[in-house]
């Protein structure tokens, strides 16, 4: 899976590309993972119950270690792979893994964000991977701004 050289150009200039299949044979092992990780939440784990009642929205992180679907998706994928391409590095390094399930009908929304400032790292070096496991209409699905990794 070598990545293309105008996929590598897109994240450069846009900070975020679409890489389909990367993950296709882990959808089903990574369900699983999900579902033992709302069963038995960490102590970084943050549910939200809307006010309105609808769906909650989960969200728990650092648990590779603990639940065998997040590890084998992140070791024996080309997630690592494709990340080091990215960021035009021979290696890749996990910072973590962060879970977020907003079951359906859930009224939350989610206020754009650059994701750096919650990282306890810096520098450019940096890939995340948005790994929807349910079909996720436009509408809703995740939006990225081009070029707004270099706001600063």
């Amino acid at each position: 899976m070598p990545l293309g050289r105008e996929t590598i150009e897109a994240f450069a200039r846009d900070g975020a590309v679409f890489i389909p299949g990367l993950l296709r044979e882990h959808v089903a092992s990574l369900a699983e993972a999900v579902e033992a990780n709302m069963a038995a939440p960490s102590a970084f784990q943050r549910s939200y119950q809307p006010a309105d009642g609808t769906a909650q929205f989960f969200q728990d992180y650092c648990n590779w270690q603990r639940i065998a679907g997040y590890r084998h998706a992140i070791f024996e994928s080309r997630m690592a792979e494709a990340a080091a391409a990215l960021m035009g590095s021979r290696t890749a390094r996990l910072f973590h893994e962060h879970v977020l399930v907003k079951e359906p009908g859930n009224s939350m929304k989610t206020p754009w964000h650059q994701d750096q400032p919650y990282y306890l790292v810096e520098g450019r070096q940096s890939v995340s991977f948005w790994v929807p496991l349910d079909p996720v209409p436009r509408e809703i699905g995740v939006e990225y701004v081009a070029g707004s990794h270099r706001w600063g």
